[in-house]
């Protein structure tokens, strides 16, 4: 991998993980034992994200490795595994 991917993995993962904290803050800290939404929210909303992204990587419609490195492994995968994390 050259230092252009890792680059692109760490931004994406930095504004992926801030946008999963945004969301968190938006949905509020579930009751104790409540339907942790923010969790919910931003595993859909990478989900559906990754997939279009794939569908476009498919029809060579993302550009270069370093931006679908930006998009799908740093900010898809911040995004939707840091619930794991909190």
């Amino acid at each position: 991998m050259t230092a252009r991917i890792w680059l692109a993995v760490a931004i994406g993962g930095a504004l992926g993980a801030l946008a999963r904290h945004a969301v968190t803050l938006a949905a509020g800290d579930p009751p104790e034992g409540g339907f942790p939404a923010a969790t919910f929210i931003v595993n859909v909303v990478g989900s559906l994200i990754l997939g279009v992204l794939l569908g476009m990587v498919l029809t060579d419609k993302l550009g270069s490795p370093a931006w679908r490195a930006f998009l799908t492994t740093g900010f898809c995968g911040a995004l939707t595994t840091f619930s794991t994390f909190s």
